[in-house]
């Protein structure tokens, strides 16, 4: 993959990135790729709501898929599909480690699977 083929997304270039200009300058650097995988829903809803208005078909023409599997997903104009981690609260499993480490208890790193929550949109 090419580092065009990157968009960067923070806290900063946040408020940049609702634009329509933003939207199509990135866009064009996916011109060609038959697939967008976003940050998180929030930002997928953008990217297929910008997309419709431009007359691209999502999926036919370009799926997009994203991280977390909020409400957003069901909200977007194409459904979208999620990697989510189903029942399992990260928030929670980070404060119950956070916990252990402050009683002076070993932790480790925990592997929390993915599941993949197909929509309409990928």
């Amino acid at each position: 993959m090419e580092d065009k083929q990157t968009c960067w997304y923070n806290t900063e270039t946040r408020k940049s990135f609702r634009t329509e200009a933003a939207l199509d300058s990135i866009l064009e650097n996916f011109r060609g790729c038959s697939a967008i995988v976003c940050y998180n829903d929030e930002v997928a809803i953008r990217v297929i709501t910008h997309l419709k208005k431009r007359n691209i078909d999502v999926p036919g023409e370009m799926a997009v898929v994203s991280f977390d599997n909020s409400q957003y997903s069901e909200l977007a104009p194409v459904h979208i599909t999620s990697l989510s981690h189903e029942t399992q609260n990260l928030g929670e499993l980070a404060a119950e480690l956070m916990l252990r480490l402050l009683q002076g208890e070993r932790c480790q790193s925990e592997v929390v699977p993915w599941s993949l929550e197909e929509k309409e949109s990928g």
